[in-house]
């Protein structure tokens, strides 16, 4: 029984970590972007 419910959300957490991953890494871009974008404002580069 032990071995069951740890096989499942193993399962799950992999689905997971990779809708995850897909869902940062996109993010990730256009926050870089918009980081960068604040700090040449805020910096006054």
């Amino acid at each position: 029984m032990t071995k069951a419910n740890t096989f499942t959300p193993s399962q799950d957490i992999g689905l997971y970590s990779q809708t995850l991953l897909c869902f940062t890494s996109t993010i990730s871009k256009g926050f870089i972007y918009d980081y960068i974008r604040f700090l040449r404002v805020f910096l006054q580069f």
